[in-house]
Order: structure tokens, then sequence, then C-alpha cells
């Protein structure tokens, strides 16, 4: 706008003394010039970011929220799933499974929806990242750091749910599981 300008002062000097000796300056040049709002640049860059750090933060959090939900969800089928077979786990240990291979089973069961989720999750990642470019400060849309780094921690927690319900599975007894109707 016409009439207003900015100054950018470099000084070794203190920012309040740099304030009082810049408004002492301006008012030998102008008595009738307004001198207002001197910050130093430091607070002028984290004002200006203020609203990109928030909305930042809350992608991040509820990405970290969905990811919770997720594995939840994980957990909760498997553990549904690997309930209703425990006749079969049962069988499959009075018969000489040992737990290494019935915990790969388990693995081997829950990963084929998880794999299918990440790849379309990836997928749909790669695509609609485009719409968070501007967000983003200091990665790119398709950082494959980034994106293997999320695609891993996602895997992790499936792997994780999916762990709990077979080891609590593997360690029920085989005459217990076979004795019940």
């Amino acid at each position: 706008t016409p009439g207003y300008f900015h100054i950018v002062l470099r000084s070794q000097l203190p920012p309040t003394a740099a304030a009082t000796l810049l408004k002492e300056t301006m008012g030998k040049v102008d008595t009738a010039a307004p001198v207002y709002d001197i910050a130093a640049l430091s607070a002028e860059i984290a004002d200006s970011l203020a609203t990109r750090r928030l909305v930042l933060w809350l992608l991040g959090s509820f990405a970290l929220l969905g990811t919770f939900l997720a594995a939840v969800g994980v957990y909760g089928v498997m553990a549904q799933t690997l309930g209703r077979r425990r006749r079969e786990i049962g069988l499959r240990a009075a018969l000489g499974a040992g737990g290494v291979h019935l915990l790969g089973w388990a693995l081997r069961l829950g990963a084929v929806p998880v794999l299918g989720g990440a790849a379309v999750g990836f997928a749909l990642a790669v695509v609609g990242g485009r719409g968070l470019g501007d967000a983003l400060v200091g990665v790119s849309v398709h950082d494959p750091q980034a994106l293997v780094g999320a695609l891993l921690g996602v895997l992790a927690c499936a792997v994780a749910a999916i762990l709990l319900p077979a080891l609590r599975a593997m360690r029920t007894p085989p005459n217990e599981v076979l004795r019940e109707q």
C-alpha cells in the first residue's frame, strides 16, 4: 500500500536496543512517520508459519489416530478369525505343528488383507499427495524415503496387531481346544 514500507535491520544490538535506536533515527528523519510493530525477524517468520504448523500438526495427529484405529481393526479381525479357528490351531498343534509354523500360518493369514490395504493406501498416497504439496516444507510430495517410511510404519503396526492374537492362540494347550464342542 502507498505510504507504508518495511525496514529490515540487521544489528549486533539486542532487539529492544535496536528498536529504540530505530525509533530515534526515524524521529530525526520524519517526526510524523509512525514507527510500530517492531519485531525480530525470527518472530515474524514463526508467526507466518504458525498456520502451516497447526495444519501439519493436525494432519500428523489424524494420521497417527488413523494408524492406531487401523491397528485396532486389524487386531480385532485377527482375534476374531483366530478365535473361530481355535479347533484348527489345536488340531495343527496336536498333529505336531510347532510354534514357529503356527505363527507363520497366522502371519500369512493376516498378511493378505494387510498387504492389499497397504498397496491401495500407498497408491492413494502417491496420487492424492499432490494436494498436500503446498503444506509440505522440506519434503517433496513424492519423497521416496517419506513414503516408504510411512508404509513400513503402517506395516509394523499391522504385524504387531497380527502377532498379539496369534501368540495368544498359540499358548492355548491343544488338548483343551480339542475337548471344546
